[in-house]
């Protein structure tokens, strides 16, 4: 299994058009839904397969939602999970 393999198979638990959204990655993307559809769910897992895969650096990506704390929480959290896989 390769590296963007293990990536996508960490996004197992979303549906179909969740995955779509959080593995488009040319170009912007707007996302409309209602409440709980998971939205965030979607966001939160696009920036960190977008960094993951580097595709683009964390100064690079601009997200606007009414959920920006939560979605920067797991962004840092992502960031610093990759610095730690890169010191071990």
């Amino acid at each position: 299994m390769t590296n963007l393999d293990e990536i996508q198979a960490r996004f197992n638990k979303m549906n179909d058009m969740q995955k779509k959204a959080v593995f488009h990655t040319e170009g912007p993307l707007l996302i409309l839904a209602g409440a709980g559809s998971g939205k965030t769910t979607v966001l939160v897992n696009r920036i960190a397969y977008i960094m993951q895969a580097g595709l683009a650096e964390p100064w690079q990506i601009l997200e606007y939602g009414q959920s920006i704390g939560d979605i920067y929480d797991v962004v840092v959290e992502n960031m610093q999970r990759q610095e730690e896989g890169l010191k071990g």
